[in-house]
């Protein structure tokens, strides 16, 4: 998997270790996936709290990645790389959610 990719809102590059996700149209920051709602005027109600806990989730994934690359023991790393995974499983379908709640 590759570990940079192009945000089709801004067209800057987006990382490992940053909050972005994939949606339809390809990857997109998170930011510049808020932007989307709240130009399109769907930015509250159920769409902002999808946006806090998809926000939760994406801190996530970046934690568990950042500790299991400096964990020691291979328990630690096994278990951190399921918890990376789950949260990655969380933010798909979060971000599904929020996807058909918008216009892209």
């Amino acid at each position: 998997m590759p570990e940079a990719w192009v945000c089709f809102v801004c067209g800057r590059e987006v990382r490992v270790g940053q909050r972005f996700t994939f949606v339809s149209k390809g990857p997109v920051h998170l930011d510049c996936l808020e932007g989307l709602a709240r130009e399109g005027g769907v930015y509250s109600g159920d769409v902002e709290r999808l946006f806090r806990a998809l926000k939760t989730l994406l801190d996530n994934i970046v934690l568990f990645r950042e500790l299991r690359e400096a964990a020691r023991g291979e328990a630690v790393k096994s278990l951190l790389h399921e918890l990376q995974k789950s949260s990655e499983a969380g933010a798909a379908k979060v971000t599904k959610l929020i996807e058909s709640n918008i216009e892209l």
